[in-house]
């Protein structure tokens, strides 16, 4: 199965708590950020393929998803950067 993660949003409303972070890369607990838990319960449910849209701080995000990547090894992962045309 396929699936497409949004990640591309600036954290706002969660500012505060964000610490400069893209909110795909905040700690919702100890041990986890918010991406590490979107791509286990992928990993879960038998999903292969998984497409990341990064936008905001994409860097830093891709960098993060580079450095996890190795435990969702059953997943293949794709980055897609997004920019706002105006």
């Amino acid at each position: 199965m396929k699936a497409i993660i949004l990640a591309a949003g600036k954290s706002s409303r969660i500012k505060a708590q964000a610490q400069g972070l893209a909110k795909t890369c905040i700690k919702i607990n100890k041990s986890e950020s918010l991406i590490s838990r979107i791509l286990n319960s992928l990993d879960k449910f038998k999903f292969t393929d998984v497409t990341i849209v990064t936008g905001y701080a994409s860097k830093e995000t891709q960098d993060f998803i580079n450095e996890i990547s190795g435990d969702f090894s059953s997943i293949n992962m794709g980055l897609l950067q997004f920019e706002w045309i105006r």
